[in-house]
Protein backbone atom coordinates (compact mmCIF):
# COMPACT_ATOMS: atom_id res chain seq x y z
CA UNK A 1 0.00 0.00 0.00
CA UNK A 2 2.93 2.32 0.74
CA UNK A 3 4.21 1.77 -2.79
CA UNK A 4 0.79 2.73 -4.15
CA UNK A 5 0.73 6.04 -2.28
CA UNK A 6 4.35 6.78 -3.24
CA UNK A 7 3.33 6.40 -6.88
CA UNK A 8 0.35 8.68 -6.31
CA UNK A 9 2.44 11.41 -4.66
CA UNK A 10 5.11 11.18 -7.36
CA UNK A 11 2.34 11.58 -9.93
CA UNK A 12 1.04 14.68 -8.16
CA UNK A 13 4.56 16.13 -8.02
CA UNK A 14 4.96 15.44 -11.73
CA UNK A 15 1.71 17.28 -12.44
CA UNK A 16 2.82 20.25 -10.31
CA UNK A 17 6.16 20.34 -12.10
CA UNK A 18 4.35 20.24 -15.43
CA UNK A 19 2.14 23.14 -14.29
CA UNK A 20 5.22 25.13 -13.28
CA UNK A 21 6.89 24.44 -16.62
CA UNK A 22 3.77 25.31 -18.63
CA UNK A 23 3.31 28.52 -16.64
CA UNK A 24 6.89 29.57 -17.35
CA UNK A 25 6.56 28.66 -21.02
CA UNK A 26 3.25 30.51 -21.42
CA UNK A 27 4.57 33.56 -19.58
CA UNK A 28 7.67 33.69 -21.77
CA UNK A 29 5.65 33.16 -24.96
CA UNK A 30 3.21 35.93 -24.04
CA UNK A 31 6.07 38.25 -23.16
CA UNK A 32 7.75 37.59 -26.50
CA UNK A 33 4.48 38.17 -28.36
CA UNK A 34 3.83 41.39 -26.42
CA UNK A 35 7.37 42.60 -27.03
CA UNK A 36 6.96 41.97 -30.75
CA UNK A 37 3.68 43.89 -30.77
CA UNK A 38 5.06 46.90 -28.88
CA UNK A 39 8.22 47.24 -30.98
CA UNK A 40 6.42 46.77 -34.30
CA UNK A 41 3.63 49.24 -33.49
CA UNK A 42 6.10 51.83 -32.15
CA UNK A 43 8.41 51.83 -35.19
CA UNK A 44 6.51 50.17 -38.02
CA UNK A 45 4.51 53.21 -39.19
CA UNK A 46 7.51 55.53 -39.28
CA UNK A 47 9.64 52.93 -41.06
CA UNK A 48 6.89 52.48 -43.68
CA UNK A 49 7.09 56.22 -44.46
CA UNK A 50 10.80 55.84 -45.19
CA UNK A 51 10.14 52.73 -47.27
CA UNK A 52 7.60 54.72 -49.32
CA UNK A 53 10.22 57.37 -49.99
CA UNK A 54 12.80 54.74 -50.99
CA UNK A 55 10.31 53.09 -53.27
CA UNK A 56 10.07 56.31 -55.30
CA UNK A 57 13.83 56.37 -55.90
CA UNK A 58 15.81 54.38 -58.49
CA UNK A 59 17.58 51.33 -57.05
CA UNK A 60 20.99 52.96 -57.51
CA UNK A 61 20.07 55.89 -55.27
CA UNK A 62 18.39 53.97 -52.44
CA UNK A 63 21.53 53.07 -50.50
CA UNK A 64 22.68 56.71 -50.39
CA UNK A 65 19.25 57.77 -49.20
CA UNK A 66 19.35 55.13 -46.48
CA UNK A 67 22.69 56.46 -45.27
CA UNK A 68 21.16 59.93 -44.90
CA UNK A 69 18.21 58.55 -43.00
CA UNK A 70 20.51 56.49 -40.78
CA UNK A 71 22.21 59.66 -39.53
CA UNK A 72 18.87 60.81 -38.21
CA UNK A 73 17.97 57.44 -36.69
CA UNK A 74 21.28 57.00 -34.88
CA UNK A 75 20.78 53.23 -35.09
CA UNK A 76 21.57 50.74 -37.89
CA UNK A 77 19.41 51.18 -41.01
CA UNK A 78 20.09 49.23 -44.19
CA UNK A 79 18.54 47.67 -47.28
CA UNK A 80 18.86 43.88 -47.51
CA UNK A 81 17.75 41.09 -49.82
CA UNK A 82 14.53 39.26 -48.93
CA UNK A 83 16.23 36.01 -49.92
CA UNK A 84 18.64 36.45 -46.98
CA UNK A 85 15.84 37.04 -44.48
CA UNK A 86 15.36 34.04 -42.12
CA UNK A 87 12.40 31.88 -43.14
CA UNK A 88 10.49 32.44 -39.89
CA UNK A 89 10.27 36.17 -40.74
CA UNK A 90 9.91 35.88 -44.54
CA UNK A 91 6.55 34.10 -44.27
CA UNK A 92 4.86 37.23 -42.84
CA UNK A 93 6.43 39.66 -45.37
CA UNK A 94 4.84 38.86 -48.70
CA UNK A 95 3.73 42.32 -49.88
CA UNK A 96 5.14 45.88 -49.96
CA UNK A 97 4.95 47.79 -46.64
CA UNK A 98 4.45 44.53 -44.72
CA UNK A 99 6.37 44.80 -41.46
CA UNK A 100 7.87 42.24 -39.13
CA UNK A 101 9.55 42.15 -35.75
CA UNK A 102 13.18 40.96 -35.77
CA UNK A 103 15.22 39.55 -32.90
CA UNK A 104 18.98 39.35 -32.33
CA UNK A 105 20.61 37.09 -29.78
CA UNK A 106 17.33 36.78 -27.83
CA UNK A 107 18.03 40.22 -26.32
CA UNK A 108 18.00 42.95 -29.00
CA UNK A 109 15.09 44.05 -31.20
CA UNK A 110 14.58 45.38 -34.71
CA UNK A 111 11.92 46.06 -37.34
CA UNK A 112 11.81 45.13 -41.04
CA UNK A 113 9.54 46.60 -43.77
CA UNK A 114 9.26 45.29 -47.34
CA UNK A 115 10.32 47.75 -50.05
CA UNK A 116 9.66 45.60 -53.13
CA UNK A 117 9.68 41.94 -54.19
CA UNK A 118 13.43 41.62 -53.73
CA UNK A 119 14.46 43.93 -50.88
CA UNK A 120 13.43 45.05 -47.43
CA UNK A 121 14.43 47.86 -45.09
CA UNK A 122 15.79 46.81 -41.71
CA UNK A 123 16.19 49.05 -38.69
CA UNK A 124 18.05 47.71 -35.70
CA UNK A 125 19.21 46.17 -33.56
CA UNK A 126 18.11 48.86 -31.14
CA UNK A 127 20.42 49.80 -28.27
CA UNK A 128 19.49 49.17 -24.66
CA UNK A 129 16.26 50.95 -23.88
CA UNK A 130 17.03 53.98 -21.71
CA UNK A 131 15.15 57.17 -22.52
CA UNK A 132 17.87 58.62 -24.73
CA UNK A 133 18.23 55.40 -26.73
CA UNK A 134 14.47 55.37 -27.29
CA UNK A 135 14.53 58.94 -28.51
CA UNK A 136 17.45 58.19 -30.85
CA UNK A 137 15.69 55.13 -32.28
CA UNK A 138 12.60 57.25 -33.08
CA UNK A 139 14.49 60.32 -34.36
CA UNK A 140 14.75 59.15 -37.95
CA UNK A 141 11.11 58.46 -38.71
CA UNK A 142 9.93 61.44 -36.61
CA UNK A 143 12.11 63.72 -38.77
CA UNK A 144 10.66 61.94 -41.81
CA UNK A 145 7.14 62.82 -40.64
CA UNK A 146 8.13 66.48 -40.14
CA UNK A 147 9.69 66.49 -43.61
CA UNK A 148 6.44 65.15 -45.08
CA UNK A 149 4.49 67.92 -43.38
CA UNK A 150 6.98 70.54 -44.53
CA UNK A 151 6.72 69.34 -48.15
CA UNK A 152 2.90 69.20 -48.27
CA UNK A 153 1.11 71.81 -50.38
CA UNK A 154 -2.14 71.40 -48.53
CA UNK A 155 -3.21 73.20 -45.41
CA UNK A 156 -1.19 72.06 -42.44
CA UNK A 157 -4.09 70.38 -40.68
CA UNK A 158 -4.95 68.47 -43.85
CA UNK A 159 -1.35 67.26 -44.13
CA UNK A 160 -1.47 65.88 -40.58
CA UNK A 161 -4.77 64.13 -41.38
CA UNK A 162 -3.26 62.50 -44.50
CA UNK A 163 -0.26 61.20 -42.53
CA UNK A 164 -2.57 59.97 -39.79
CA UNK A 165 -4.16 57.56 -42.28
CA UNK A 166 -0.76 55.86 -42.71
CA UNK A 167 0.01 55.68 -38.98
CA UNK A 168 -1.10 53.18 -36.39
CA UNK A 169 -0.28 55.86 -33.78
CA UNK A 170 -2.07 59.13 -33.21
CA UNK A 171 -0.47 62.34 -34.57
CA UNK A 172 -1.25 65.53 -32.68
CA UNK A 173 -0.04 69.15 -32.97
CA UNK A 174 0.19 70.94 -29.62
CA UNK A 175 2.07 73.67 -27.76
CA UNK A 176 5.18 73.02 -25.69
CA UNK A 177 3.38 73.84 -22.47
CA UNK A 178 1.08 70.83 -23.07
CA UNK A 179 3.86 68.33 -22.33
CA UNK A 180 5.26 67.58 -18.84
CA UNK A 181 7.72 70.09 -17.36
CA UNK A 182 10.83 67.88 -17.43
CA UNK A 183 10.21 66.98 -21.08
CA UNK A 184 9.67 70.68 -21.95
CA UNK A 185 12.93 71.62 -20.20
CA UNK A 186 14.84 69.04 -22.22
CA UNK A 187 13.17 70.32 -25.39
CA UNK A 188 14.27 73.88 -24.61
CA UNK A 189 17.77 72.58 -23.92
CA UNK A 190 19.80 70.47 -26.35
CA UNK A 191 17.20 67.81 -27.25
CA UNK A 192 15.07 68.15 -30.36
CA UNK A 193 13.27 64.87 -29.56
CA UNK A 194 11.77 64.01 -26.18
CA UNK A 195 10.15 60.79 -25.00
CA UNK A 196 7.94 61.17 -21.94
CA UNK A 197 5.00 59.77 -20.04
CA UNK A 198 1.92 61.53 -18.73
CA UNK A 199 0.02 60.96 -15.52
CA UNK A 200 -1.91 58.03 -16.96
CA UNK A 201 1.37 56.16 -17.59
CA UNK A 202 1.00 56.42 -21.35
CA UNK A 203 4.13 57.29 -23.36
CA UNK A 204 4.53 59.88 -26.14
CA UNK A 205 7.31 61.39 -28.27
CA UNK A 206 7.43 65.06 -29.39
CA UNK A 207 9.59 67.06 -31.78
CA UNK A 208 9.43 70.78 -32.85
CA UNK A 209 7.54 71.68 -36.02
CA UNK A 210 9.92 74.06 -37.78
CA UNK A 211 9.14 75.85 -41.05
CA UNK A 212 5.74 74.25 -41.27
CA UNK A 213 3.58 77.30 -40.71
CA UNK A 214 2.85 76.31 -37.13
CA UNK A 215 4.98 78.61 -35.01
CA UNK A 216 6.07 77.21 -31.60
CA UNK A 217 4.16 74.03 -32.17
CA UNK A 218 5.21 70.47 -31.43
CA UNK A 219 4.31 67.25 -33.22
CA UNK A 220 3.38 64.65 -30.59
CA UNK A 221 2.98 60.99 -31.52
CA UNK A 222 1.31 58.53 -29.17
CA UNK A 223 0.31 57.02 -26.96
CA UNK A 224 2.69 54.18 -27.70
CA UNK A 225 1.66 50.61 -26.97
CA UNK A 226 2.80 49.33 -23.60
CA UNK A 227 3.48 45.94 -22.22
CA UNK A 228 0.39 44.32 -20.77
CA UNK A 229 0.38 42.70 -17.34
CA UNK A 230 1.26 39.12 -18.11
CA UNK A 231 0.61 37.42 -14.77
CA UNK A 232 -3.15 37.05 -14.88
CA UNK A 233 -3.50 36.07 -18.59
CA UNK A 234 -0.54 33.71 -18.26
CA UNK A 235 -1.98 32.16 -15.12
CA UNK A 236 -5.37 31.77 -16.78
CA UNK A 237 -3.86 30.13 -19.85
CA UNK A 238 -1.70 27.91 -17.66
CA UNK A 239 -4.68 26.73 -15.68
CA UNK A 240 -6.54 25.97 -18.88
CA UNK A 241 -3.59 23.93 -20.16
CA UNK A 242 -2.91 22.20 -16.84
CA UNK A 243 -6.40 21.36 -15.59
CA UNK A 244 -7.18 18.92 -18.37
CA UNK A 245 -3.94 16.90 -18.15
CA UNK A 246 -4.15 17.11 -14.35
CA UNK A 247 -7.65 15.68 -14.36
CA UNK A 248 -6.53 12.98 -16.77
CA UNK A 249 -3.45 12.21 -14.67
CA UNK A 250 -5.50 11.95 -11.48
CA UNK A 251 -7.94 9.69 -13.31
CA UNK A 252 -5.10 7.44 -14.44
CA UNK A 253 -3.64 7.39 -10.92
CA UNK A 254 -6.90 6.72 -9.09
CA UNK A 255 -8.56 4.38 -11.56
CA UNK A 256 -6.36 1.35 -10.73
CA UNK A 257 -6.73 2.16 -7.03
CA UNK A 258 -10.52 2.23 -7.41
CA UNK A 259 -10.49 -1.05 -9.34
CA UNK A 260 -8.29 -2.71 -6.72
CA UNK A 261 -10.44 -1.51 -3.84
CA UNK A 262 -13.54 -2.62 -5.76
CA UNK A 263 -12.14 -6.17 -5.88
CA UNK A 264 -11.55 -6.10 -2.12
CA UNK A 265 -15.05 -4.68 -1.59
CA UNK A 266 -16.60 -7.42 -3.73
CA UNK A 267 -14.76 -10.15 -1.79
CA UNK A 268 -15.80 -8.58 1.53
CA UNK A 269 -19.46 -8.46 0.48
CA UNK A 270 -19.27 -12.08 -0.64
CA UNK A 271 -17.87 -13.13 2.75
CA UNK A 272 -20.56 -11.09 4.52
CA UNK A 273 -23.20 -13.00 2.55
CA UNK A 274 -21.84 -16.32 3.82
CA UNK A 275 -19.28 -17.35 1.19
CA UNK A 276 -16.32 -17.74 3.54
CA UNK A 277 -14.12 -19.11 0.76
CA UNK A 278 -14.20 -15.87 -1.24
CA UNK A 279 -10.73 -14.36 -1.74
CA UNK A 280 -9.02 -11.52 -3.60
CA UNK A 281 -6.83 -12.57 -6.54
CA UNK A 282 -3.41 -11.33 -5.42
CA UNK A 283 -1.94 -11.68 -8.92
CA UNK A 284 -4.49 -9.36 -10.53
CA UNK A 285 -4.61 -6.55 -7.99
CA UNK A 286 -1.33 -4.87 -8.93
CA UNK A 287 0.25 -2.46 -6.46
CA UNK A 288 -2.34 -3.24 -3.75
CA UNK A 289 -1.04 -6.80 -3.47
CA UNK A 290 -0.07 -6.28 0.18
CA UNK A 291 -3.62 -5.13 0.93
CA UNK A 292 -5.01 -8.20 -0.86
CA UNK A 293 -2.63 -10.45 1.02
CA UNK A 294 -3.65 -8.95 4.37
CA UNK A 295 -7.33 -9.25 3.42
CA UNK A 296 -6.92 -12.89 2.42
CA UNK A 297 -5.11 -13.65 5.66
CA UNK A 298 -7.97 -12.06 7.56
CA UNK A 299 -10.49 -14.06 5.49
CA UNK A 300 -8.55 -17.28 6.13
CA UNK A 301 -8.50 -16.52 9.83
CA UNK A 302 -12.22 -15.75 9.83
CA UNK A 303 -13.02 -18.95 7.95
CA UNK A 304 -10.81 -20.96 10.33
CA UNK A 305 -12.47 -19.44 13.39
CA UNK A 306 -15.97 -20.09 12.08
CA UNK A 307 -15.06 -23.65 11.06
CA UNK A 308 -13.42 -24.29 14.43
CA UNK A 309 -16.48 -23.02 16.25
CA UNK A 310 -18.71 -25.33 14.24
CA UNK A 311 -16.39 -28.29 14.76
CA UNK A 312 -16.09 -27.61 18.46
CA UNK A 313 -19.85 -27.32 18.79
CA UNK A 314 -20.28 -30.65 17.00
CA UNK A 315 -17.50 -32.28 19.04
CA UNK A 316 -18.79 -31.03 22.36
CA UNK A 317 -22.35 -32.04 21.55
CA UNK A 318 -21.25 -35.50 20.36
CA UNK A 319 -18.07 -36.47 22.15
CA UNK A 320 -19.09 -35.36 25.63
CA UNK A 321 -22.25 -37.43 25.54
CA UNK A 322 -20.36 -40.76 25.73
CA UNK A 323 -18.31 -40.16 28.92
CA UNK A 324 -21.25 -38.37 30.52
CA UNK A 325 -23.53 -41.29 29.73
CA UNK A 326 -20.93 -43.67 31.16
CA UNK A 327 -20.70 -41.60 34.33
CA UNK A 328 -24.47 -41.51 34.73
CA UNK A 329 -24.75 -45.25 34.09
CA UNK A 330 -21.92 -46.03 36.53
CA UNK A 331 -23.54 -43.84 39.19
CA UNK A 332 -26.81 -45.75 38.80
CA UNK A 333 -24.94 -49.02 39.11
CA UNK A 334 -22.99 -47.79 42.16
CA UNK A 335 -26.19 -46.84 43.95
CA UNK A 336 -27.50 -50.40 43.49
CA UNK A 337 -24.24 -52.23 44.30
CA UNK A 338 -24.76 -55.25 46.57
CA UNK A 339 -21.45 -54.98 48.43
CA UNK A 340 -18.45 -52.72 48.96
CA UNK A 341 -16.30 -54.48 46.34
CA UNK A 342 -18.91 -53.96 43.61
CA UNK A 343 -19.34 -50.32 44.67
CA UNK A 344 -15.57 -49.72 44.38
CA UNK A 345 -15.60 -51.28 40.92
CA UNK A 346 -18.38 -48.90 39.84
CA UNK A 347 -16.53 -45.92 41.34
CA UNK A 348 -13.39 -46.85 39.40
CA UNK A 349 -15.49 -46.87 36.22
CA UNK A 350 -16.74 -43.38 37.09
CA UNK A 351 -13.15 -42.25 37.71
CA UNK A 352 -12.09 -43.70 34.35
CA UNK A 353 -14.94 -41.89 32.60
CA UNK A 354 -14.02 -38.62 34.32
CA UNK A 355 -10.39 -39.16 33.28
CA UNK A 356 -11.50 -39.68 29.68
CA UNK A 357 -13.66 -36.58 29.89
CA UNK A 358 -10.74 -34.58 31.27
CA UNK A 359 -8.52 -35.82 28.45
CA UNK A 360 -11.17 -34.84 25.89
CA UNK A 361 -11.45 -31.32 27.31
CA UNK A 362 -7.64 -30.98 27.27
CA UNK A 363 -7.53 -31.99 23.60
CA UNK A 364 -10.27 -29.53 22.69
CA UNK A 365 -8.55 -26.67 24.54
CA UNK A 366 -5.17 -27.48 23.00
CA UNK A 367 -6.67 -27.52 19.52
CA UNK A 368 -8.38 -24.16 20.07
CA UNK A 369 -5.09 -22.68 21.26
CA UNK A 370 -3.24 -24.05 18.24
CA UNK A 371 -5.93 -22.76 15.89
CA UNK A 372 -5.38 -19.27 17.21
CA UNK A 373 -2.77 -18.03 14.76
CA UNK A 374 -2.38 -14.84 16.75
CA UNK A 375 -0.72 -16.74 19.61
CA UNK A 376 2.87 -15.51 19.78
CA UNK A 377 5.36 -18.25 19.04
CA UNK A 378 8.60 -18.13 20.98
CA UNK A 379 11.15 -19.96 18.84
CA UNK A 380 14.27 -21.12 20.68
CA UNK A 381 17.03 -23.66 20.32
CA UNK A 382 15.65 -27.02 21.55
CA UNK A 383 17.64 -30.28 21.92
CA UNK A 384 15.51 -32.80 20.04
CA UNK A 385 17.20 -35.83 21.61
CA UNK A 386 16.62 -34.62 25.20
CA UNK A 387 12.98 -33.94 24.39
CA UNK A 388 12.48 -37.46 22.95
CA UNK A 389 14.12 -39.01 26.05
CA UNK A 390 11.68 -37.16 28.30
CA UNK A 391 8.66 -38.11 26.17
CA UNK A 392 9.63 -41.79 26.05
CA UNK A 393 10.01 -41.87 29.85
CA UNK A 394 6.51 -40.47 30.18
CA UNK A 395 4.87 -42.88 27.76
CA UNK A 396 6.68 -45.93 29.18
CA UNK A 397 4.77 -45.24 32.39
CA UNK A 398 1.46 -44.86 30.56
CA UNK A 399 2.01 -47.90 28.32
CA UNK A 400 4.17 -50.40 30.23
CA UNK A 401 3.34 -53.13 27.74
CA UNK A 402 4.93 -51.21 24.82
CA UNK A 403 8.58 -51.03 23.96
CA UNK A 404 9.80 -47.43 23.46
CA UNK A 405 13.24 -46.74 22.01
CA UNK A 406 14.92 -44.38 19.69
CA UNK A 407 17.75 -45.23 17.38
CA UNK A 408 21.10 -43.49 17.85
CA UNK A 409 21.34 -40.39 15.69
CA UNK A 410 23.98 -40.28 12.99
CA UNK A 411 24.40 -36.59 13.77
CA UNK A 412 24.99 -36.99 17.49
CA UNK A 413 22.84 -36.08 20.45
CA UNK A 414 23.60 -32.37 20.38
CA UNK A 415 21.36 -31.56 17.43
CA UNK A 416 19.04 -28.60 18.07
CA UNK A 417 15.97 -27.35 16.25
CA UNK A 418 14.46 -23.85 16.16
CA UNK A 419 10.95 -24.18 17.58
CA UNK A 420 8.58 -23.16 20.33
CA UNK A 421 9.43 -25.61 23.11
CA UNK A 422 5.86 -26.10 24.37
CA UNK A 423 4.36 -26.53 20.90
CA UNK A 424 7.11 -28.95 19.83
CA UNK A 425 6.69 -31.01 23.03
CA UNK A 426 2.92 -31.24 22.45
CA UNK A 427 3.30 -32.20 18.77
CA UNK A 428 5.91 -34.92 19.32
CA UNK A 429 3.96 -36.16 22.37
CA UNK A 430 0.81 -36.50 20.25
CA UNK A 431 2.74 -38.47 17.61
CA UNK A 432 4.27 -40.85 20.19
CA UNK A 433 0.96 -41.22 22.04
CA UNK A 434 -0.90 -41.91 18.80
CA UNK A 435 1.73 -44.51 17.79
CA UNK A 436 1.51 -46.14 21.25
CA UNK A 437 -2.28 -46.36 20.99
CA UNK A 438 -2.19 -48.37 17.76
CA UNK A 439 1.17 -50.21 18.15
CA UNK A 440 1.28 -53.95 18.83
CA UNK A 441 4.51 -53.89 20.81
CA UNK A 442 7.06 -51.33 19.58
CA UNK A 443 7.35 -47.54 19.08
CA UNK A 444 10.67 -46.37 17.61
CA UNK A 445 11.99 -42.83 16.98
CA UNK A 446 14.97 -41.85 14.84
CA UNK A 447 16.66 -38.51 14.18
CA UNK A 448 18.67 -37.47 11.10
CA UNK A 449 19.66 -34.31 9.30
CA UNK A 450 19.24 -33.28 5.70
CA UNK A 451 20.53 -29.83 4.73
CA UNK A 452 18.94 -27.23 7.01
CA UNK A 453 16.33 -29.66 8.32
CA UNK A 454 16.28 -32.08 11.26
CA UNK A 455 14.16 -35.13 10.43
CA UNK A 456 12.26 -36.93 13.20
CA UNK A 457 10.62 -40.28 12.30
CA UNK A 458 8.09 -41.93 14.64
CA UNK A 459 7.43 -45.62 13.72
CA UNK A 460 5.04 -48.21 15.13
CA UNK A 461 4.18 -51.81 14.33
CA UNK A 462 0.42 -51.24 14.29
CA UNK A 463 -2.07 -51.58 11.41
CA UNK A 464 -0.79 -48.47 9.63
CA UNK A 465 -2.85 -45.85 7.71
CA UNK A 466 -4.15 -46.52 4.17
CA UNK A 467 -2.74 -44.20 1.52
CA UNK A 468 -6.20 -42.84 0.70
CA UNK A 469 -6.65 -41.66 4.30
CA UNK A 470 -3.22 -40.16 5.01
CA UNK A 471 -4.26 -36.61 4.27
CA UNK A 472 -7.69 -36.95 5.82
CA UNK A 473 -6.45 -38.08 9.24
CA UNK A 474 -4.76 -34.69 9.70
CA UNK A 475 -8.14 -32.95 9.63
CA UNK A 476 -9.74 -32.23 13.03
CA UNK A 477 -12.28 -34.69 14.46
CA UNK A 478 -11.46 -37.35 11.84
CA UNK A 479 -11.12 -40.96 13.05
CA UNK A 480 -10.71 -43.92 10.77
CA UNK A 481 -13.49 -46.46 10.97
CA UNK A 482 -12.89 -50.14 11.61
CA UNK A 483 -9.29 -49.53 12.66
CA UNK A 484 -8.23 -51.94 15.42
CA UNK A 485 -6.96 -50.32 18.60
CA UNK A 486 -4.55 -52.19 20.83
CA UNK A 487 -5.57 -52.80 24.43
CA UNK A 488 -3.59 -51.43 27.31
CA UNK A 489 -3.82 -49.03 30.17
CA UNK A 490 -5.29 -46.36 27.88
CA UNK A 491 -7.73 -47.44 25.23
CA UNK A 492 -10.06 -45.69 22.85
CA UNK A 493 -9.63 -43.80 19.62
CA UNK A 494 -9.71 -40.34 21.17
CA UNK A 495 -11.55 -37.37 19.72
CA UNK A 496 -9.49 -37.13 16.53
CA UNK A 497 -7.51 -33.97 17.34
CA UNK A 498 -4.00 -35.33 18.00
CA UNK A 499 -2.78 -35.29 14.39
CA UNK A 500 -4.71 -32.05 13.69
CA UNK A 501 -2.70 -30.36 16.48
CA UNK A 502 0.50 -31.74 14.96
CA UNK A 503 -0.43 -30.34 11.58
CA UNK A 504 -1.20 -26.90 13.04
CA UNK A 505 2.13 -26.84 14.87
CA UNK A 506 4.00 -27.77 11.70
CA UNK A 507 2.25 -24.99 9.76
CA UNK A 508 3.09 -22.41 12.43
CA UNK A 509 6.78 -23.41 12.28
CA UNK A 510 6.87 -23.57 8.45
CA UNK A 511 8.04 -27.15 8.90
CA UNK A 512 7.27 -30.28 6.82
CA UNK A 513 5.46 -33.56 7.41
CA UNK A 514 4.84 -36.88 5.68
CA UNK A 515 2.92 -40.10 6.47
CA UNK A 516 4.38 -43.33 5.05
CA UNK A 517 4.71 -47.03 5.69
CA UNK A 518 7.00 -48.00 8.55
CA UNK A 519 9.75 -50.64 8.28
CA UNK A 520 8.13 -52.15 11.41
CA UNK A 521 5.00 -52.84 9.39
CA UNK A 522 2.81 -50.05 10.75
CA UNK A 523 2.82 -46.29 10.20
CA UNK A 524 5.70 -43.81 9.97
CA UNK A 525 5.07 -40.11 10.59
CA UNK A 526 8.00 -37.98 9.48
CA UNK A 527 8.34 -34.36 10.57
CA UNK A 528 11.09 -31.97 9.43
CA UNK A 529 12.09 -29.03 11.65
CA UNK A 530 14.44 -26.12 10.88
CA UNK A 531 17.95 -26.45 12.30
CA UNK A 532 18.88 -23.96 15.03
CA UNK A 533 22.00 -22.07 13.99
CA UNK A 534 24.69 -21.72 16.69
Amino acid sequence: MTHLFVRFYLGVLAVLFLAWWIYGYVLQARYEADRSRVVTEAHGSGLRLIADDLRQLPHAERNEAVKRFAKEFRCPLEILSLADLPSEYRASMTRPNASSYLRWDKERDGVAVVIDDATYLRMGPFPNYDVFAIEDSMRGWMRAVVSELRATQKPFDQGVANLQSQFNLRLKVERIDAIPGDAADRMRGDRDMVFFSKANELFFVSTPLEDTGAEGALLTVGPFPKFSREEQPAATTTLALVLLPTAFAILMLLRPVANQLRQVESAAQSIAQGNLQSRVNEQRIGSARNLAKAFNQMANRTETMVRTQRELLQAVSHELKTPLARIRFAMDLASTASDESERNTRLKAIDKAVEDLDGLVDELLNYVRMEDMSVAMRPESVSICEMLDGLFDRYRTLHPDRGFRWEPSSIGESVHVLADRTALYRALGNLIGNAARFAQRHVVASVSREGNWVIVDIDDDGPGIPKADRLRVLEPFVRLENQPISTGNRTGAGVGLGLAIVRRTIEQHSAKWEIADSPLGGCRVRTCWPVATP
